[in-house]
């Protein structure tokens, strides 16, 4: 069955909720990532370990996000798993 095409408020919404969450999380992401290399470049292992760890539970977040919402714009599509 085909869905209708998103109205106009919706794709703003979705464009909103882009923004202001899972963009948020991806660029948050990246930050970090660059942070690693240089705590990696300076031998601070331990440090670079920790914040690669909170770049994963960032990254568990944002698939989460990104599975949910999939779910709300096609929810025959894909089942939404915890």
């Amino acid at each position: 069955m085909t869905q209708p095409p998103m109205r106009e408020d919706e794709r703003h919404a979705l464009a909103a909720e882009l923004e202001s969450g899972i963009m948020q999380l991806v660029a948050g992401n990246l930050f970090r990532y660059d942070a690693v290399r240089s705590l990696l470049d300076e031998g601070r292992i331990a440090e670079a370990s920790d914040l690669l760890e909170e770049a994963v539970r960032t990254q568990r977040l944002l698939m989460a996000e990104l599975r949910t919402m999939q779910a709300r714009l096609r929810p025959d599509a894909i089942p939404v798993t915890p």
